[in-house]
């Protein structure tokens, strides 16, 4: 077992299952035979899409790979060496803050004075290999401290200001703030020396790096920012490079415990195992290591599943729709492109209520229609079809694809005989099957266009047709594209059967619904609801396993995992009942009438009031949960929640990484009356979490004319990036409800989509 006998990651949910926009909190268990000489113990929260495919074999094999990081947020937990997340392909000019945290860097420090002297290093990360120095700089984190400004530096490498691209001086942004270390950890942990018993903590944000060289040959900068305390003894000597960060520090023998909190992207992919090509997924794990050499640490990993709050449905995908082939011609033989032994033709319609579904809904079937009119019975079967491309985004080959059709389920049979007319192949119309297990849709994740995304999927139904008994005959199909929604539509989403003539999609591809889905933009009013944790299914919905588990580390990886039963990871979905009838409506009002814009909020409440609220806070840690469980269960007073109130809750809420989801819950409490009156006192409940808090809120305000005083609350370099996330009112009256326009193009969607389906059909 080496220098240990226990290494493991023990979080607060044992089933490891969280929403996007959730705090993720845990521990490190760790039990040393002996004390250890180390750069460090570090904890690191990775969401990755990844794909990979290969063609020939042998010496004529060829590799293709796909990588995305959507989020890497790291930190030390014992250790004197202190970083930022890598912004994956950030090239020379990239930004930080896009997702939450991304940019920040904790360093313990001893008072609410921070230090006077830290040596700050813009870095390139090269996996397997040492990182390359981009530019580096000495800084008065008091003096920073103290403006309560973003400050810009200049950088030098090698003592030489000239450094950057195309040589210019390389620069790097920052801002600072102190705050207690009990903002940041639930508790503390046993351990003699290190961050986690200093009593205060330099919160140092990098907002943005200028001019950096391009350490690689091909491809942009992975950039992070590593900051740490000259060593001692050391000299700084004018011209010369800064001296090295001392990466030696003594964790003592015994049992040790390293709290630790992580913020999930509130747009973060849902977990996903797609299993095209040699491998396709989006995962995210924990992954721990006791930092000794490049290749021998000391390490644990935890898979864990997150559920994604996107895509929804769009009003358009919520209209029937209806595919005609009037006549398909069958063949007996259909291998390589080539078709013979025509057997005669059959007409296919299929027609759904809608085209957008949650895992578990009925699928409204009106029309599944098949005329035979071939020579031969034909079977019919009505099918989920799932639709991906995987795309590589490494240095060769950058930009091929791959297509991938998969049969995902079967859903009904039937069988028409020579001459007959069914109109009724999925049984009754009207009583369709319930939508299956899946991944909710993907196509593509928000953020760097320019790192790719290298898997997305799309899901269509499709009545398929084959002649009885032809294994090798070719099958003619009808196709109606369907979005696979995180959660079901409000019900008063849905328009009554009938109101609208069916949409004819006969000549749309399946990924013509990902214009039809909200999978980007304002997140908060839509056809649907936010899903931003267990209590919004309200009971309704239930965890389910999709497909088998997983192994989630790499051979080479595993060799070093000391607890190896943590790398089996189960996938799950939410699973959600046929129908819903009782869901309230967007937009303030429930289907009865009611104030409630939350799932399952109905008319009234549960007679829980503002001091019910503030007692369950007190007897739970997990305080999004517990306000988020209040807002669902009591509407009407969360719509009458006051500025007062709302800064109550949050100055309780005691770690300022979960601020911001708390603040969140509360503004989709709001129900449209979310004012700036609201967002300033949370912001100034909040003094460790400003910006954050801010972003969480802008989207859902309802007066953003009234913006100023809660923008003079900010720093200056952060005042754009909120009001940028405010709704763009044309006038006083002008509130969120108006702000929507369409649906945004989405980033990241491959280009020649329809190339690559007529290409899977043929």
């Amino acid at each position: 077992m080496g220098v240990s006998t226990v290494f493991r990651i023990e979080l607060d949910r044992p089933n490891g299952v969280y929403y996007a926009g959730e705090v993720v909190k845990g521990k490190v268990v760790l039990h040393l035979r002996k004390e250890v000489k180390c750069r460090g113990l570090k904890v690191r929260l990775l969401g990755q899409a990844r794909a990979h495919w290969h063609t020939g074999g042998g010496e004529h094999r060829t590799d293709y790979d796909g990588v995305k990081t959507f989020q890497d947020h790291r930190i030390t937990l014992f250790g004197n060496f202190f970083s930022s997340d890598v912004i994956d392909e950030g090239g020379e000019n990239p930004t930080f803050g896009i997702a939450m945290g991304e940019g920040t860097i904790y360093v313990p420090c001893d008072d609410m004075n921070a230090p006077r002297e830290l040596i700050v290093r813009v870095m390139d990360y090269d996996w397997g290999k040492r990182d390359d120095l981009l530019g580096e700089m000495v800084l008065d984190a008091r003096e920073l401290v103290a403006s309560h400004e973003p400050r810009t530096y200049d950088l030098t490498r090698n003592g030489k200001s000239n450094s950057g691209a195309h040589g210019n001086t390389p620069k790097v942004t920052l801002s600072g703030s102190v705050m207690p270390l009990s903002a940041l950890l639930p508790s503390g942990s046993t351990g003699a020396t290190g961050a986690v018993v200093a009593q205060y903590c330099l919160v140092l944000e990098v907002h943005s790096c200028a001019n950096l060289r391009s350490a690689d040959w091909v491809g942009h900068n992975d950039v992070y920012v590593q900051t740490y305390f000259p060593p001692e003894g050391s000299v700084m000597v004018p011209g010369k490079g800064l001296p090295k960060p001392e990466k030696r520090t003594i964790i003592p023998a015994g049992d040790h415990e390293f709290p630790f909190v992580m913020p999930l992207r509130t747009d973060a992919p849902g977990s996903a195992e797609i299993g095209v090509g040699d491998y396709s997924y989006i995962r995210y794990h924990l992954h721990a290591n006791i930092d000794l050499a490049a290749w021998a640490d000391p390490a644990s990993r935890r898979a864990i599943t997150v559920l994604p709050s996107r895509p929804m449905p769009a009003p358009a995908s919520l209209l029937p729709a209806v595919c005609h082939r009037p006549a398909e011609e069958l063949h007996s033989v259909a291998c390589c492109g080539c078709r013979c032994g025509k057997l005669g033709a059959v007409a296919i319609s299929l027609a759904t209520e809608r085209q957008a579904y949650a895992i578990g809904e009925r699928i409204e079937i009106s029309t599944a229609t098949v005329a035979n009119h071939s020579k031969k019975a034909v079977e019919v079967e009505l099918v989920l079809v799932r639709y991906t491309i995987l795309t590589t985004t490494g240095r060769a080959f950058r930009g091929a694809t791959k297509g991938g059709i998969t049969r995902v389920a079967v859903l009904a049979r039937a069988t028409v005989s020579v001459g007959q007319t069914k109109e009724e192949c999925c049984g009754a119309v009207g009583e369709g099957p319930l939508m299956p297990p899946a991944a909710p849709s993907f196509f593509g994740a928000l953020g760097r266009a320019w790192g790719g995304d290298p898997v997305t999927w799309t899901y269509a139904l499709e009545l398929q047709v084959r002649s009885e008994g032809g294994g090798m005959g070719a099958v003619a199909s009808a196709s109606v594209p369907v979005l696979i929604s995180a959660a079901p539509p409000f019900p008063n989403s849905v328009p009554p059967t009938g109101s609208y003539p069916p949409v004819d999609v006969s000549a749309e591809i399946p990924w013509s619904i990902a214009t039809k889905a909200i999978s980007s933009g304002d997140e908060y009013l839509s056809t649907g609801p936010l899903l931003s944790g267990s209590e919004d299914a309200l009971g309704q919905a239930t965890l389910v396993a999709t497909g088998v588990p997983v192994f989630v580390a790499l051979p080479t990886e595993a060799r070093y995992i000391e607890d190896q039963s943590q790398l089996t990871f189960q996938p799950f979905e939410l699973q959600w009942p046929e129908s819903l009838d009782e869901w309230p409506a967007p937009g303030g009002g429930s289907k009865d009438g009611g104030v409630s814009t939350v799932v399952g909020g109905g008319n009234g409440d549960k007679g829980g009031g503002f001091a019910e609220l503030l007692e369950s806070l007190r007897s739970t840690l997990d305080r999004r949960t517990a306000v988020g469980g209040w807002v669902v269960s009591n509407p009407k007073a969360a719509s009458l929640l006051s500025p007062e109130q709302m800064g109550v809750v949050l100055s309780d809420t005691p770690l300022s990484l979960e601020q911001p989801s708390v603040a969140r819950e509360l503004g989709l409490g709001l129900s449209g009356r979310l004012t700036c009156a609201h967002v300033l006192a949370a912001v100034q409940a909040c003094p460790f979490a400003k910006t954050n808090v801010a972003l969480a809120l802008a989207p859902m305000l309802a007066d953003p004319h009234n913006r100023e005083p809660l923008l003079q609350e900010l720093f200056s370099f952060d005042r754009q990036r909120v009001e940028a996330a405010m709704p763009k009112a044309s006038s006083p009256s002008s509130g969120a409800q108006q702000a929507h326009g369409p649906v945004p193009p989405l980033p990241g969607r491959p280009e020649a989509l329809a190339d690559h389906t007529t290409a899977y059909r043929t």
